[in-house]
């Protein structure tokens, strides 16, 4: 587990709280995630057409057998103990996992004592005229959520924000998982973001990616907290997450599902080269919804 320390971004706020203007957020990654893939930049590259073949929230297979029900979704409230990572669909430490048709803003799912602190919107889990219908990568495009607590802030230290996955990626212990760090405090279309990756590959399935994102920006007054993060090294489980602890305010956290290369890479790991342009497409299309 690392820490990265952070500073706050800087600015007045003209938000005074972050969770009245989620939906603003969910209208641009519902309209954007078709493009959250490779081969919008790179038109030779095609990507992994994962099969969303569970329902609303966890993958059964995906396709290449590169889940055995995975992707389970939760927002980090509380502390996972080191158990906490293992498994899939059933709560922990007061956290639900979360549902990809959530286009309208809800309340994060658990029985955590502030779980109503913290605010969900997600892209939908169909296609745009249908998007709570079960469909596919290439037809519905990027699984993707985003959440805040606003500036709810109990001025503890104890507080947390973030996304975490659970489940099994059929991977059978064999090939890696490891982190990266894609962006760390850079201003990006106004935005000051840190994004990272937590990736399992070179198992002889398709890629499985999940993008991690903290997005601060002068006009939501952002105040940033200390980053953590946690994945399991055994490649079988999809236990991994990033959170974010201590004083923060308006920081907006956006978890994605990425699509593997399928290229004659396909079994080796994205380059930061390819996944940059993807979380630099989805701030773009937050600022274009909110105008600045």
């Amino acid at each position: 587990m690392r820490s990265h320390h952070l500073r706050a971004a800087g600015g007045g706020s003209a938000v005074e709280d972050l969770r009245t203007e989620l939906q603003t957020v969910g209208t641009a990654i519902q309209g954007g995630r078709l493009n959250y893939n490779h081969t919008h930049h790179y038109s030779n590259i095609s990507h992994w057409n994962i099969s969303y073949d569970g329902n609303d929230f966890y993958v059964t297979d995906g396709g290449g057998d590169m889940y055995d029900a995975g992707n389970y979704t939760y927002v980090i409230t509380d502390n996972w103990t080191s158990s906490s990572w293992s498994g899939g669909g059933n709560t922990e430490q007061g956290s639900n996992y979360n549902t990809y048709n959530a286009t309208t803003v809800t309340s994060a799912l658990g029985t955590y004592s502030n779980i109503s602190e913290y605010k969900i919107v997600a892209g939908g889990y169909g296609t745009t005229s249908n998007p709570t219908g079960n469909s596919n990568h290439d037809t519905a495009g990027t699984l993707i959520m985003a959440a805040t607590a606003g500036n709810y802030n109990n001025a503890s230290s104890s507080m947390k924000l973030g996304f975490a996955h659970k489940g099994n990626l059929g991977a059978d212990g064999s090939g890696t998982t490891s982190d990266r760090t894609l962006y760390n405090g850079s201003t990006i279309n106004g935005f000051t973001v840190y994004a990272y990756d937590i990736s399992t590959y070179q198992a002889g399935d398709p890629v499985v990616c999940n993008l991690y994102m903290f997005v601060g920006h002068p006009s939501w007054g952002t105040q940033f907290g200390t980053i953590s993060n946690y994945f399991n090294t055994y490649t079988d489980e999809n236990s991994r997450g990033y959170w974010m602890t201590g004083v923060q305010n308006n920081v907006l956290a956006i978890t994605a599902l990425i699509a593997a290369d399928t290229s004659s890479n396909a079994h080796d790991r994205h380059s930061d080269s390819m996944l940059t342009p993807i979380v630099d497409d989805i701030l773009l299309d937050i600022k274009n919804e909110f105008g600045y």
